[in-house]
């Protein structure tokens, strides 16, 4: 990778960090702690509705932060879902039958964000996209 890095002239401004993050929508609000004298013995209850929701984001070695994908779960999105967003908060939405990223919406986030908003301020220079 090093060498990679050498040949192309790629910078820590043209190398992004790309990782995805699920979150239980409303799980903290209804959880119980349920402990013993024991620091150990702590456990966690919740009423098992919850909805997920997972984000994926990137961030350069500059700082420099593309807009994120929120993947909700579901077959279509729904306008409702969106009712209290403003302007600045930009983002893309996908969804998905879990919640959960796939192999079309990483694609999906790879050519309508990181190809557009790299495009627009690398110019000719390479890109290293670092995921797992």
């Amino acid at each position: 990778l090093e060498s990679l890095v050498r040949f192309y002239n790629i910078t820590h401004s043209n190398t992004c960090n790309l990782d995805e993050k699920g979150f239980m929508i409303g799980v903290a609000l209804r959880c119980k702690v349920i402990c013993s004298k024991s620091p150990r013995a702590v456990r966690l209850t919740q009423d098992g509705s919850w909805k997920r929701v997972t984000v994926m984001e990137a961030v350069s070695g500059d700082g420099w932060v593309p807009r994120p994908m929120i993947i909700n779960k579901g077959q279509a999105q729904s306008m409702g879902w969106y009712a209290k967003l403003k302007k600045k908060d930009l983002a893309t939405f996908g969804v998905s039958d879990k919640g959960w990223s796939n192999e079309a919406l990483g694609l999906r986030w790879l050519k309508e964000v990181f190809n557009t908003e790299t495009q627009e301020s690398a110019g000719k220079r390479y890109w290293l996209l670092i995921l797992d």
